[in-house]
């Protein structure tokens, strides 16, 4: 079981556990200045009490919105779409996605994550078939 994101357009694919979303958002969460280990990371939502909020997530769901905001299971991605906030989180911009997947690659300080997240494995699966999707096929991917 986990994550398959893949596109008619393409014969390139993701096929990761579940943690492998949660590990780039983490990365996007380190990028912005969060200096949580990913394990704290992971239970942020559970140690926060009532109105209370960790600005560098804020940051991160702001600079990275949909890589940040979209849902870990189900959903879509398409040249024209738009991150939809509300319950569902399904929607979100395939071009967006790229340039925040560029961006993060830049930014990333892998050396210093090592050993919390399986970056070499992670992130070249979905960066080429985000890329590929985008500059030669429909744009479209399909979470499942």
């Amino acid at each position: 079981m986990g994550l398959d994101i893949y596109s008619k357009s393409s014969n390139k694919s993701y096929h990761f556990g579940y943690s492998g979303i949660h590990q780039l958002r983490y990365i996007a969460y380190r990028v912005v200045g969060g200096d949580k280990t990913f394990s704290g990371y992971m239970r942020m939502g559970d140690e926060r009490p009532e109105g209370c909020f960790d600005f560098c997530y804020t940051c991160a769901c702001y600079h990275f919105p949909n890589l940040m905001f979209h849902s870990d299971c189900e959903g879509t991605y398409t040249k024209r779409g738009k991150v939809l906030t509300d319950e569902h989180l399904l929607k979100g911009n395939s071009k967006g996605l790229l340039k925040e997947l560029e961006a993060l690659n830049t930014l990333a300080d892998r050396e210093n994550a090592k050993g919390e997240i399986r970056w070499d494995d992670i992130f070249p699966q979905l960066y080429e078939l985000v890329k590929d999707v985008v500059e030669n096929g429909d744009g479209k991917l399909i979470f499942n």
